[in-house]
């Protein structure tokens, strides 16, 4: 990516201005996956609290809504620790 700093946005070809924005596309695309891990963690934790009635699933479901939080804020965090990166290097315009 080094490469990239001394090149000004009309220096780069087609290829390269495609693979910025795959790069920027998966960027959100790990977002949304957190995003959906996080979801299901959430919901399944509720789930368990609700329908079952055994203490061990009980305590599991609870687990599992104090990790959602994490994986959302871990998600936002690394989405843009991401961007920061990406900007750092002059190609998100």
């Amino acid at each position: 990516m080094d490469r990239y700093n001394s090149l000004t946005n009309e220096e780069l070809i087609l290829r390269d201005h495609l693979a910025i924005e795959r790069t920027v596309l998966a960027n959100w695309r790990t977002l949304l996956a957190f995003f959906r891990t996080g979801l299901g963690l959430l919901v399944t934790g509720v789930g368990l609290i609700e329908l079952m009635e055994m203490r061990f699933f009980i305590y599991l479901g609870w687990t599992l809504i104090g990790i959602a939080p994490i994986v959302f804020v871990f998600g936002i965090v690394t989405y843009l620790r991401t961007s920061k990166k990406l900007e750092s290097y002059r190609i998100l315009k």
